[in-house]
């Protein structure tokens, strides 16, 4: 639907046209401004933003052709249609090239036709501001989109460095036991976990762990697991909890505080101890 409330601009050194046209269109609902010459029309264009212009071709200072281009220059996609009594076939091919919406040969004996002509280029001028629009605001959500791409990415990193900075090392030895591993995550983020330690001079301990899922969700679970882990082993050496660190007990341990943290994951362990 085209703007009622749009402002036309009607150039054209012919007053009695230009007043017809300007009686016709205001009539129709436009607000509609007049200028008797190419050089005024522009002082109006830059003063008013007018929302189409209608304009002759062949006027005194600067013809139509001249204020199209600097028209196009200003504002790209404002629509300008020519009504000019001038019907040379190259004087159209020139208006329309230069970027005229409409192309209407004087006299008019329908001035219907005319407004019919002006709705039309304001609702394609409409339809071409929302698609800029649009575009821009699609493009600006790529960009948003990308940058937060690019924070997840970096967090993603970040992760997958922690996590493998908390695997043991590979290989590696301890007495006759010789210890390796690989883990290749399905996703950037692993919810698999391997470690292997000495749990006093007699005993060697490792374990396997499959966490349910996939990515960062569970691989936040096999941090948990390695720091519980961990501070059980500390806190046996220590004598306190878990003081023979038994795998029995030691698991129980894990479930209890896994269940506890409500995480909405489960893990399969398999473990094994060493005398």
């Amino acid at each position: 639907m085209h703007n009622p409330s749009a402002t036309l601009l009607i150039i054209d050194d012919d007053d009695v046209v230009r007043a017809s046209l300007a009686a016709y269109l205001d009539d129709s609902g436009f607000k509609v401004l007049q200028a008797p010459n190419g050089r005024r029309g522009m002082e109006l264009f830059d003063a008013e933003h007018p929302d189409l212009v209608i304009c002759d071709l062949r006027m005194p200072q600067m013809d139509g052709l001249e204020l199209i281009r600097l028209i196009s220059e200003r504002q790209v996609d404002l629509p300008v249609i020519v009504v000019s009594g001038a019907g040379v076939m190259s004087d159209a091919v020139e208006a329309l090239r230069l970027g005229a919406a409409d192309y209407l040969i004087k006299p008019l004996e329908d001035l219907a036709m005319l407004e019919h002509s002006v709705r039309r280029a304001l609702d394609r001028s409409r339809l071409r501001l929302e698609n800029r629009r649009y575009r821009e605001q699609l493009e600006t959500a790529n960009r948003d989109l990308q940058a937060s791409l690019h924070l997840l990415q970096e967090d993603q990193d970040a992760g997958r460095q922690v996590q493998m900075n908390m695997l043991p090392v590979t290989p590696y030895s301890l007495d006759d036991f010789h210890f390796a591993h690989q883990i290749i995550p399905s996703l950037y983020l692993s919810g698999d976990f391997v470690d292997y330690f000495r749990v006093d001079e007699h005993r060697i301990g490792f374990y396997l762990a499959d966490v349910s899922g996939h990515g960062a969700s569970s691989a936040f679970v096999t941090v948990l697991l390695k720091f519980m882990t961990t501070r059980l082993l500390y806190e046996s050496r220590r004598g306190g909890t878990l003081r023979a660190f038994k795998p029995s007990e030691v698991l129980d341990h894990i479930n209890r505080g896994l269940i506890n943290c409500k995480l909405g994951k489960h893990v399969t362990m398999l473990r094994s101890e060493e005398r």
